[in-house]
């Protein structure tokens, strides 16, 4: 959450000079991304649907879009060496039954 406002405040600036050229600005949901860490960091994904209030498919393609996403941040490695190997391992969590589920033998 403290991340999340931080991104938040650091966007202020841009949001209003959006505003000011005409542009419209949306706020910032965190639904989403608190959804995505809760079934990174583990939780059920019953416990993640309840308590994202989202259907399945739902939250199945928001883990798939942001899987892929994470997929072009690995391959900047040469680049951001780091962010490339903390975004590997974070679709590494993301990638789990029902998310991508167990091959069948």
């Amino acid at each position: 959450v403290r991340a999340f406002h931080r991104v938040r405040r650091a966007l202020r600036p841009f949001q209003f000079a959006m505003r000011n050229a005409g542009f419209e600005s949306r706020k910032l949901n965190i639904g989403p991304a608190a959804a995505v860490y809760a079934w990174a960091c583990g939780m059920a994904w019953e416990d993640v649907t309840a308590y994202s209030e989202s259907s399945d498919g739902d939250l199945v393609m928001l883990m798939l879009r942001t899987a892929d996403n994470l997929r072009h941040v690995q391959a900047l490695g040469d680049a951001f060496p780091v962010a490339a190997k903390t975004a590997r391992e974070a679709v590494d969590l993301l990638f789990r039954d029902p998310v991508m589920p167990e091959p069948e033998e």
